[in-house]
């Protein structure tokens, strides 16, 4: 500083600019102090009368009024008499003092209404809270400052501001008790008798100077109030200053008092949105979850309907509550019959009667699904359907027809060659089909049948009950279709109950 005036000025301006960048007020106006006695010993008196007025300004408006007397004696040439007596709130003798209080209280005024105007705009927590602690930072002097809520009976950590480049952060409602965030000491005490605490000195004080948090940090001015909405505390507001002690004035403490107010409402607010927020994504979940689950069970009805009736057949069903009868020029009955199924069952177990019949059935349930054959009932050891119960005519369908029954009596030798292994007796098939006109509808009202009637129907009974075992017997009819895709014996005219003498055929090699 001896040897490098320009140097050293640069250095002074540098930390001006730097603390009233970062808001410290007070660090601004000791560097304008300094560099003014500064200048003053180098005989530059009159920079350093403007730099005397602008700490003094700063002193006043930070509220180190004495600060400001102490000025006034040190420097009376550089500060006029006039502008100290206009301005010094301590001078009662000048009758300005009511002049000074209103133009003060008109600017916490302008503070307090600026801050409330910006608390009660923020309505989403983490936005309050970075507000909330940019606004206390800048106007009550502190380098630090922590708000605490109370959550489900927990006083935690929601929010830590920080008048330096570090900035807001708020935390995730971090309980304070062993987080070496904050003076435990003060705010147990401050939360119990919810009253307000200014501490000048923190490293001085007989009641905070053995906190764990005081000593690592070297706290200095702390201060602590509650945070309250229609009478009930809701959390507490903690500020504090490393650097410089008794910070927190009657006037800051009042211009805090009188926020906090506004600081409940906003927070309750918040809480009360967040809530609402919570909420409105749990029931949407839940009416997710509810409108998935419908879906999944609507997924299994309409399945269930489909295994039950043809697809138009259930969509006229759902869509109108009804269905009319069709008639269907062209379809392929076939029946399946258990032979000697009635005399079996009495040597066998009723479980054992049941897994029997559902595991032949099961296995033709697949064969008709994978021919788009619709499988219209069973009866006992007798299984009935059809296909060619569509809108348009399918050419393939009679094959298709034949293919399946194929497929049966394939999948027949494969279970009976397992009863053999395992020793019991094999099943017998006789197979039956007819093709011709039928009628087609939904009868009933609970319990609802789908089925089809006719003569074509009556004959392909008959078509099975003349069959043979392991045969794939068919009707003059279904011949006239097939005959050009299968090698087909005919067994001549034989006679059928109440049809008289009938033309069959059997499908040559049916099980190849």
């Amino acid at each position: 500083m001896e040897d490098h005036f320009e140097e050293t000025l640069t250095l002074f301006k540098d930390s001006i600019k730097s603390s009233s960048k970062n808001g410290y007020k007070h660090l601004e106006a000791i560097a304008n102090q300094r560099a003014a006695a500064f200048l003053l010993q180098r005989g530059h008196d009159k920079m350093a009368e403007s730099y005397l007025k602008t700490a003094w300004d700063l002193y006043q408006d930070w509220g180190a009024y004495a600060v400001c007397k102490d000025l006034q004696l040190k420097y009376p040439q550089q500060l006029s008499i006039d502008k100290t007596e206009m301005l010094h709130p301590m001078n009662a003798n000048s009758g300005t003092m009511q002049t000074i209080g209103t133009v003060n209280l008109v600017l916490d005024l302008g503070t307090i209404l600026k801050a409330s105007q910006s608390l009660a705009s923020h309505v989403k927590l983490d936005e309050l809270l970075q507000n909330l602690m940019y606004i206390v930072i800048e106007n009550a002097g502190a380098d630090r400052g922590c708000l605490l809520l109370n959550r489900n009976g927990v006083l935690s950590i929601e929010a830590i501001g920080n008048s330096g480049p570090e900035g807001n952060q708020i935390l995730a409602s971090v309980p304070y008790m062993g987080s070496k965030l904050v003076p435990e000491s003060m705010i147990n005490y401050c939360w119990r008798v919810e009253g307000d605490i200014v501490v000048q000195n923190a490293l001085k004080d007989d009641t905070y100077r053995h906190d764990a948090y005081v000593i690592q940090n070297n706290i200095r001015s702390m201060l602590c109030i509650p945070i309250t909405e229609k009478g009930v505390k809701i959390g507490l507001l903690y500020l504090e200053n490393k650097l410089l002690e008794g910070v927190f004035t009657k006037n800051r403490l009042d211009l805090l008092t009188m926020l906090s107010g506004q600081i409940g409402i906003s927070i309750q607010n918040a809480l009360l949105y967040e809530n609402l927020e919570e909420k409105v994504q749990e029931r949407t979940l839940e009416i997710s979850k509810q409108q998935l689950k419908i879906e999944e069970e609507m997924k299994r009805s309409d399945a269930l309907l489909l295994n039950i009736l043809p697809a138009k057949t259930a969509h006229d069903l759902k869509t109108k509550g009804y269905t009319k009868a069709i008639k269907y020029p062209n379809a392929h009955v076939m029946f399946f019959d258990i032979v000697g199924f009635t005399k079996r069952v009495e040597k066998m177990q009723a479980e054992e009667i049941v897994e029997e019949i559902h595991e032949l059935f099961s296995g033709m349930d697949d064969i008709v699904s994978k021919y788009k054959i619709e499988k219209i009932k069973t009866i006992g050891d007798a299984y009935m359907c059809v296909s060619g119960l569509n809108e348009v005519e399918d050419p393939n369908a009679a094959i298709n027809t034949i293919e399946a029954a194929k497929e049966v009596l394939i999948l027949l030798e494969k279970l009976n060659q397992d009863k053999i292994n395992k020793g019991k007796s094999p099943l017998q098939l006789r197979v039956g089909i007819n093709s011709g006109a039928v009628i087609a509808g939904v009868v009933g009202k609970s319990k609802f049948s789908y089925d089809i009637w006719g003569d074509t129907v009556n004959l392909a009974a008959r078509m099975e009950t003349a069959g043979e075992l392991g045969k794939i017997n068919i009707s003059n009819n279904t011949y006239l279709q097939v005959k050009d895709h299968y090698a087909c014996i005919s067994r001549g005219k034989l006679e059928a109950k109440n049809k008289g003498f009938v033309e069959m055929f059997f499908i040559e090699n049916p099980a190849s």
